[in-house]
């Protein structure tokens, strides 16, 4: 039987006295971003000119591709209870350095 301090609230299994995790009360919410809009952190990245070449594990001489790109920029906001990530990528290239179909055997 609960007493004064405690709330009988319904389960599947009837009538139950619930404290801790497991309350059904509803007056303890919790943030999202449609009651709380605070950014707890934002990023800005800008890059311009970047080339990545991958090398082949095996051989470290054979490179397997290439990518460039001329421009980066990249926003991030980190909510409450989700992410946000907008950005731009201007001119990327991807290269095939394996000459397929006519491919090196690395371990030659």
């Amino acid at each position: 039987m609960p007493d004064g301090n405690q709330k009988k609230v319904g389960s599947r299994r009837g009538g139950s006295v619930a404290n801790g995790i497991f309350s059904l009360d509803k007056t303890k919410q919790r943030p999202t971003c449609q009651n709380d809009d605070t950014i707890m952190m934002s990023v800005k990245v800008s890059m311009q000119k970047m080339k990545f070449v991958c090398i082949h594990p095996q051989n470290d001489s054979l490179p397997v591709f290439t990518l460039k790109f001329d421009g980066l920029k990249m926003n991030y906001h980190s909510h409450v209870d989700h992410d946000l990530i907008d950005g731009q990528l201007t001119n990327f290239l991807i290269y095939d350095n394996t000459s397929y179909p006519n491919t090196m055997d690395p371990y030659v």
